[in-house]
């Protein structure tokens, strides 16, 4: 177990909890076979947008409707979801970012300053309409996301615009946006709009529960012999090798971590001797 698994980047990420409704609405739009070209995920930061825009890229890159409608071990009726296994073969090619039919835009490195740009150029939004307007190499539908699209400059988004006004066939467009009312009108009103909302109380929880977990198991695949000992709300554990790990719930204001409301986060401290590590976990 690494840290990697605690923080998924949505491309790796299988998981998305909550936004329930938001996708049940695209599969819905999937089986009327009526799907528009350009989606606009928005929300405040941090809440799953970039990690539903890969959920959906997921299923219309292997053909989900399929997999969707299969029957049950027994026969019964399978709910319809976005959900793809993290071993099937797209699942994986997605991750490693080999995947021929999907472009994914975010800010990149600028070769003169060997530095992070702070906008997405208008040369990568051309290369990907591009992108879109080639056959696609499994015979499906090409997939671009952009995240975010709050950090193109003006040459780019108007780039976005002209893709958006005349989109090419089974071309998919999955805009990551965390404040829509900056965009420009006219890239609005060309996207399907879909607003998700902050997570609820029990959600938040769920997430800090499972990233509590991995920490412990962490923890005691480090150190044999270890015991421990959970209590109402935080959990001490102490190994006889002398390290103790605490955990400390908070339930913080919306100053310190907006993008859940109600905000919660979690202290964990390992400890031994001198030594402490202390992790947010957030």
């Amino acid at each position: 177990m690494t840290d990697s698994d605690v923080t998924n980047h949505p491309r790796f990420n299988p998981r998305l909890i909550g936004h329930g409704h938001a996708e049940q609405r695209f599969l819905s739009t999937w089986q009327s076979e009526r799907l528009p070209h350009g989606w606009l995920l928005t929300g405040p930061r941090g809440i799953g947008k970039a990690t539903l825009a890969f959920r959906i890229a997921r299923f219309v890159l292997s053909n989900g409707g399929d997999q969707a409608a299969a029957p049950g071990l027994f026969g019964e009726p399978v709910v319809p979801s976005l959900g793809l296994d993290a071993e099937n073969p797209v699942f994986r090619r997605i991750a490693s970012g080999g995947h021929a039919d999907l472009m994914t835009l975010e800010r990149t490195i600028n070769p003169d300053t060997n530095k992070l740009r702070n906008t997405i150029a208008v040369e990568d939004v051309r290369r990907a309409g591009d992108f879109l307007r080639l056959t696609a190499s499994e015979g499906g539908w090409r997939v671009v996301i952009i995240d975010s699209v709050d950090e193109l400059n003006v040459n780019a988004a108007n780039a976005l615009l002209k893709i958006l006004e005349e989109p090419p066939d089974r071309a998919l467009m999955l805009l990551v946006c965390h404040a829509p009312g900056r965009l420009l009108p006219t890239i609005r009103s060309r996207c399907c709009q879909m607003p998700l909302t902050p997570l609820q109380d029990e959600e938040v929880i769920s997430i800090l529960q499972r990233v509590i977990r991995i920490y412990r198991q962490m923890i005691c695949s480090r150190f044999a012999n270890s015991q421990m000992e959970a209590q109402d709300g935080p959990l001490l554990w102490q190994s006889r090798g002398g390290w103790n790990y605490t955990e400390r719930w908070y339930r913080c204001s919306p100053l310190f971590l907006k993008q859940t409301h109600p905000p919660y986060t979690v202290l964990v401290t390992v400890s031994r001797g001198e030594g402490q590590k202390t992790i947010f976990v957030s």
